[in-house]
């Protein structure tokens, strides 16, 4: 996992949304290509988003769990719930691909299960958009414990935890200061 944290930030934007790009290709020139069904449209799009974001998760729990052991012992926070939120958060993708992907290949078998698992889905939803949002508070909270980061203000806080929030974009602001940070650690080690 110390991939992500010391990748680049082009590094990591080119693997999230390179593996978005052959779904949307094909999403884009279907009719081009004739293809006959929009099923495998469909679940090519899944496949990228589930893609990106495998990778959206795993630089979270990166730096939430790196950073995190970095601190002092007296300054470190327990991972416990952060684990079990960005956990949530993973459950409850796989939950919502699956049922898009069976939606989407039209299984008929599944389409009873699906009327009474969307209204099932919007509980869970809530649930894990509350998860997300831990998740992004824990990133943000190691991260505002960085050097670079000390003594932020309320506004300045919430600026950091809108970027780690809007991944595209925060990341070439929030990946140079953690490189920055794991390389001068590197240094004092060798």
């Amino acid at each position: 996992m110390k991939f992500f944290v010391k990748a680049k930030a082009w590094q990591l934007f080119l693997i999230v949304f390179g593996g978005m790009v052959p779904g949307y290709v094909i999403f884009a020139t279907h009719e081009v290509w004739s293809i006959p069904s929009l099923q495998i449209v469909f679940v090519s799009m899944a496949a990228g988003l589930t893609w990106a974001y495998v990778w959206i998760f795993g630089w979270l729990w990166s730096l939430g769990m790196e950073l995190n052991r970095r601190m002092p012992v007296t300054g470190r926070r327990k991972t416990r719930l952060f684990r079990l939120a960005l956990t949530c958060v993973v459950l409850y993708l796989v939950v919502f691909m699956s049922l898009f992907v069976a939606q989407t290949v039209g299984n008929l078998a599944l389409s009873k299960i699906l009327f009474v698992g969307k209204f099932v889905l919007c509980g869970i939803a809530f649930f894990a958009s509350v998860a997300w949002c831990y998740v992004m508070y824990f990133v943000t909270k190691a991260l505002s414990r960085l050097p670079a980061y000390r003594g932020l203000t309320r506004l300045q806080y919430v600026g950091l935890f809108l970027l780690v929030w809007v991944f595209p974009l925060g990341m070439w602001f929030v990946q140079p200061r953690v490189n920055a940070l794991f390389a001068s650690d590197e240094a004092v080690h060798t």
